[in-house]
């Protein structure tokens, strides 16, 4: 075969889409279930909105979805699934063993609790329920 043969029948391969897909699963038991307070729920997300404003209209059983943000602090960020708000992230050394073992397993996340608003800061805490 030729070089120049080579070179223009060489095909370029498409890039695979790197967009998280959403895939319908049945029902399935979870082998292990926990409880995790989140962190950052007073804070403002990047698009203006305030999470106490989010946590405040959420429902107990609400479903979630965690994202991996892989910056510097490598979070498990926490949205409603419903409207894609974001309610806050998971405490560092929960985030770090989800990101760590998440291949191979599945997680089921949904708010577990929401507290009462604190009488001095007015800040309301959130339980989720994690299923793996």
């Amino acid at each position: 075969m030729s070089l120049l043969r080579w070179l223009l029948g060489r095909r370029k391969k498409a890039p695979k889409d790197p967009t998280p897909q959403i895939v319908e699963k049945g029902k399935r038991e979870p082998i292990h279930s926990f409880e995790s307070r989140l962190s950052g729920v007073d804070l403002e997300n990047p698009d203006g909105s305030f999470r106490q404003e989010i946590i405040a209209r959420t429902e107990p059983g609400a479903e979630t979805i965690l994202v991996a943000q892989m910056g510097a602090l490598k979070l498990a960020a926490v949205f409603l699934a419903e409207s894609g708000e974001q309610l806050g992230y998971l405490p560092r050394e929960v985030s770090a063993k989800i990101i760590r073992e998440a291949k191979g397993y599945d997680y089921g996340t949904r708010v577990a609790s929401i507290g009462e608003p604190d009488p001095e800061t007015g800040v309301r805490d959130v339980t989720l329920t994690i299923d793996v």
